[in-house]
């Protein structure tokens, strides 16, 4: 979610036929009756059980909202209730503070020697989410 260049139609579809389905899921989050982001698990492995995530909202309305927030807690279910996955990764662009706090927030955590990378590594672990989970959940009942 950190490529910056124009990418066309063609490229977008050359890229959607080389995904390996069976290791990565691509959801479309809709709200109001439009397109309003996109949230992944890619990359997923069975042998570590992890794989990593991605969230990009580029509605700005949606993106002040509970949209995001909901559609990372279906995502997250759905990776380690569904997929038994036991941690997921994530990169985050180091001035991207919002991003990070969003992350944090949720569980994940900077890794060792990351500070100073402009890409930096994030790592959440399944009980990180869940203890995450079960204090804010209920918030949504």
């Amino acid at each position: 979610m950190n490529y910056r260049e124009y990418i066309t139609e063609e490229m977008q579809i050359a890229w959607f036929n080389r995904i390996n389905k069976d290791h990565n899921y691509y959801y479309i989050v809709e709200w109001q009756k439009r397109s309003v982001g996109v949230i992944n698990i890619k990359n997923t492995s069975e042998a570590d059980k992890s794989g990593e995530a991605g969230v990009f909202f580029w509605d700005n309305e949606c993106l002040n909202s509970e949209v995001p927030f909901l559609a990372s807690l279906a995502l997250y279910d759905f990776t380690y209730e569904i997929l038994g996955l036991k941690f997921l990764w994530a990169h985050i662009l180091r001035t991207n503070t919002r991003t990070i706090r969003y992350n944090k927030h949720m569980g994940f955590k900077l890794q060792p020697g990351q500070e100073n990378v402009e890409n930096q590594l994030y790592r959440q672990t399944r009980e990180d989410y869940f203890l995450w989970r079960d204090r804010v959940a209920p918030l949504f009942e």
